[in-house]
């Protein structure tokens, strides 16, 4: 399985996808997603950056930051008439234990992070779980438990695959721990409770999750570019559904409308969290808070998981698009045009040239079948990929099977030949 992900899937993915999709702009026809990023720009406005650039404030981040940007988006708010709130805000913060190092005290900073939760509001809070520990899940507070029953609080995992050559493509739909009374439970993925086109309970028979499926889970990566570059940062991506901005943005400057049924996630992005991932293998990077965003939106453009085309009609595919290139090709050989090019190359006094359009057109009529058979194959087994890639129900057809199939044509063809000299 592993060779099949890294060999065939992943390298026809990423391609396409480097060269393809994260280069165009998509609407998603979905609610506007705003990633608040606790970036460097962040920190340095709360003082939380030393001299050399370095946090100064241990481990993790004091939570009672974690308050006050959920208080100033409460700030925003709560003057909104009900039908221009929010939908929810994720919080992209491991909060399984105390600020306390033995887990048993809560510190003020807790207090004040359970004391802003406990607020009304008109959105959900959405806090990931990452193991069976959860100072939020398990807390005493009647409050803070009453939320939980009634769905205002709700807690969803954030796991994100790691192949094996250290590149991060996928998510896990779902992942075990344990809830509040004990006892084993699935946590659906971020993105995937956040699409509302899914049934909570049926998750684990929608995804596949055995052996981590190397298809419906993957997700599709947009470019950003730079909005705004001033003491915070703002980003639009290719996405148009997505804007990604510093936790410092001045709030009040988003539109009131914009913010309809719209999905706010934090997260960490600054340059000492580690919370980074590679995503594919042209070396791009983004903060894992990035990551739970475009696999959002890639459930939304591909309303739910991605399909994959049925083999029969890949293979029916593949066999039209050889027949008609292999026809094409013979025929152009048996061409005036192809008798013309044939007498230029033999007047060309250049060897350099002559080398090149040798190349290009070989003096064997069968080395020339087979070269521009191959190339022209996968070229529009290529664009026909991308097309049903971003077209209709959104179904992937791996172009690269054929493209691998090549190289033991061409040997094969090359071997023939030698048998009969």
């Amino acid at each position: 399985m592993e060779f099949v992900r890294a060999s065939i899937e992943d390298s026809a993915f990423d391609t396409t996808s480097w060269f393809a999709l994260s280069k165009i702009k998509t609407d998603t026809k979905s609610n506007n997603v705003f990633v608040f990023l606790v970036d460097d720009k962040y920190l340095r406005s709360e003082n939380l950056l030393d001299e050399n650039n370095d946090t100064n404030y241990g481990y993790i981040l004091p939570r009672k930051y974690l308050a006050q940007i959920i208080s100033n988006i409460d700030n925003l708010t709560e003057e909104f008439d009900q039908e221009n709130q929010p939908f929810a805000l994720f919080l992209d913060y491991d909060i399984s234990y105390l600020s306390d190092p033995y887990n048993k005290v809560a510190m003020q900073d807790d207090l004040e992070f359970l004391e802003v939760l406990k607020h009304d509001r008109a959105y959900k809070i959405y806090l990931p779980i990452t193991s069976n520990y959860n100072f939020v899940l398990h807390s005493q507070d009647p409050k803070i438990q009453k939320l939980i029953n009634t769905k205002k609080i709700e807690f969803i995992s954030v796991g994100l695959t790691t192949a094996s050559d250290n590149i991060s493509r996928r998510y896990y739909s779902y992942e075990m721990y344990k809830d509040e009374h004990q006892n084993s439970k699935e946590y659906p993925y971020v993105g995937i409770k956040l699409f509302h086109n899914i049934d909570e309970k049926n998750i684990s028979k929608e995804f596949s999750q055995s052996g981590i499926s190397l298809i419906e889970n993957r997700i599709i990566f947009k470019d950003m570019y730079m909005i705004e570059d001033k003491e915070y940062s703002a980003w639009q991506s290719n996405w148009s559904k997505l804007s990604v901005m510093s936790a410092n943005y001045p709030l009040d400057t988003i539109y009131e409308d914009d913010l309809r049924n719209a999905v706010l996630m934090v997260g960490a992005a600054h340059s000492q969290s580690n919370d980074n991932f590679e995503i594919d293998a042209f070396s791009r990077q983004i903060s894992g808070i990035e990551m739970h965003a475009n696999a959002l939106m890639s459930l939304y453009y591909l309303n739910g998981k991605l399909k994959r085309l049925p083999l029969f009609y890949s293979i029916l595919i593949i066999f039209i698009v050889v027949a008609m290139v292999e026809f094409l090709i013979i025929s152009f050989r048996e061409s005036k045009f192809y008798n013309t090019l044939e007498r230029k190359k033999q007047n060309y006094t250049n060897e350099f040239l002559k080398d090149i359009y040798t190349l290009l057109i070989p003096n064997d009529k069968e080395d020339f079948g087979e070269l521009w058979l191959v190339v022209f194959s996968i070229a529009i087994l290529f664009g026909i990929s991308y097309y049903l890639l971003t077209h209709g129900e959104h179904y992937w057809f791996n172009w690269m099977i054929p493209a691998m199939l090549s190289v033991p044509y061409l040997l094969f063809m090359s071997f023939k030949k030698m048998v009969k000299k």
